[in-house]
């Protein structure tokens, strides 16, 4: 008798964080929203390169949609400038300020977290 041996690969899906944005964020921000959850699964599949620049992306748009959402008159202007400018000229409160500045020097940072923890108190 012969006998011949096969590997079989056996796929199993990957779980994702199940991490969700909340209903306030995410209308005031949809893209913040996106990219986030794109992020967590870059970071669920250990893309590190990716998973920094998604979480500041994401950061990014949180930002100047929430200097826009203030300042609408402003958003010509507020699409082009830096993250670091609009955090520091749009984010009055202090506490989320600082928040926002170590996030987008870090990259990584739970974001949602923070924002969802802190962001009826900023209105």
């Amino acid at each position: 008798m012969n006998y011949e041996f096969v590997n079989f690969l056996v796929a199993v899906p990957m779980e994702v964080p199940a991490k969700e944005v909340s209903q306030e964020i995410a209308s005031l921000s949809p893209n913040f929203a996106s990219v986030y959850k794109q992020a967590l699964v870059a970071e669920t599949m250990n893309l590190t390169q990716l998973t920094g620049l998604g979480f500041r992306k994401a950061l990014e748009f949180l930002v100047k949609d929430y200097a826009i959402s203030k300042c609408p008159e402003d958003q010509q202007s507020i699409q082009r400038k830096p993250l670091a400018a609009c955090i520091n000229e749009y984010i009055k409160e202090e506490y989320l300020r600082e928040c926002a500045r170590r996030a987008a020097e870090n990259f990584k940072i739970d974001v949602a977290l923070i924002v969802q923890v802190r962001f009826s108190d900023a209105r």
